[in-house]
């Protein structure tokens, strides 16, 4: 599953290069809550609402067996990771069995955050990662769980991050003409957040007290009230 998630997720530069193909769906992403200011301890949801174009295909296919894609819109060469000797190997897929949602992300300064995508087998982070099945007719919207950043060790440093830019894409897995398993090299994509800066996700990150920490100021100032209230007044000699 690593190596899954290494070609068909995290290939973000590769899968943004695929036009979209001529015959499947098409659309746009945008960010929901797409900035905001939170603490160095709280973690970031990403949401994200799917749009297909008035023109697009419906996103509507299902698995095992593979029905909705036309045969000249499905990859003809899929790939395979070799656990024994480390290495990847190309082959013709002899059938396709399975269409399922991918997708991938840029991003900056994120180094203080682990990131865990949203997926269809998560019970505590559900979303569309490995969904293989879907029913959007052209010109919906579906509004979705893309992931979540997590400070590392609890706490991440301050300052300012980005996503510039986040796309989901279709992804097939089949088997060669030896009955063995391959997963597409050809990932179309179906929508994309916009490049420009005004369409970026971002979260300012700021230091905010503990709770201990605030309890000890409260402690503190409360002090200092009290210890004011019991001084004796001073009279004036004259």
């Amino acid at each position: 599953m690593h190596h899954v998630l290494k070609r068909a997720l995290c290939a973000a530069a590769c899968l943004f290069a695929h036009a979209a193909w001529a015959g499947l769906p098409h659309g746009k992403l945008q960010y929901l809550q797409q900035s905001g200011t939170i603490s160095a301890t709280e973690s970031v949801d990403v949401w994200l609402r799917l749009t297909l174009d008035e023109d697009s295909p419906a996103l509507r296919f299902s698995s095992y067996p593979l029905l909705g894609f036309a045969a000249e819109d499905l990859p003809t060469l899929g790939w395979q990771y070799d656990f024994a000797t480390g290495t990847y190997r190309n082959a013709p897929f002899a059938q396709i069995d399975q269409a399922y949602i991918g997708g991938g992300f840029t991003t900056g300064f994120p180094t203080a955050y682990d990131f865990e995508y949203a997926t269809t087998f998560s019970p505590t982070l559900p979303g569309l990662i490995y969904k293989n099945g879907m029913d959007l007719a052209a010109g919906e919207s579906l509004d979705f769980l893309f992931g979540r950043f997590t400070p590392k060790g609890g706490h991440a440093s301050t300052g300012t991050w980005y996503m510039y830019s986040t796309h989901i894409s279709l992804n097939f897995t089949g088997v060669d003409d030896k009955g063995e398993w391959l997963a597409s090299i050809d990932t179309p994509v179906i929508a994309a957040t916009c490049k420009d800066a005004s369409c970026w996700f971002s979260r300012e990150v700021i230091d905010v007290p503990e709770p201990g920490s605030l309890a000890l100021l409260g402690l503190g100032v409360g002090a200092m009230v009290l210890s004011l209230r019991r001084r004796p007044a001073v009279r004036a000699v004259g």
